[in-house]
């Protein structure tokens, strides 16, 4: 699953008000036409502050995420814990680079590879304990 940027969704739903089609704003913002189609059809059922804002679903409550949560589900996408060692792969290059970038930001070395991250300093692993918590 590949995840665009809200701020080509929101141009595309810019488009999808002043009348284009679907295949001209695919066209326009290098999109999928399936994708304009889906967010066309999912724009009604938008409300503010209850959809996600990644995958922009509707939900029946607000979606809100702390620090917390998202050190969760990075957690949670690290393994396993095996051997004070951290591994992050996807399919998106976009989301490996989010999380090369986090992990400069706290000062975390890391080695890239084609599909995924690892974590072997010890050093980094004390930090990604710190920052994210023990592997799940």
């Amino acid at each position: 699953m590949f995840v665009h940027p809200y701020a080509v969704r929101a141009q595309a739903l810019k488009l999808v008000d002043a009348g284009e089609n679907d295949c001209e704003i695919a066209r326009r913002l290098r999109l999928p036409r399936t994708t304009v189609r889906d967010w066309r059809h999912r724009k009604g059922l938008a409300v503010s502050g209850m959809t996600c804002p990644r995958c922009w679903r509707y939900s029946h409550r607000p979606i809100v995420f702390s620090a917390r949560d998202y050190s969760e589900l990075l957690a949670l996408y690290l393994g396993d814990g095996y051997n004070l060692s951290y591994e992050f792969s996807n399919r998106s290059a976009q989301i490996r680079e989010l999380f090369m970038d986090a992990c400069d930001l706290v000062g975390v070395e890391y080695r890239r590879y084609s599909r995924y991250v690892r974590i072997y300093r010890r050093m980094s692993v004390a930090l990604m304990q710190q920052h994210v918590g023990m592997k799940a």
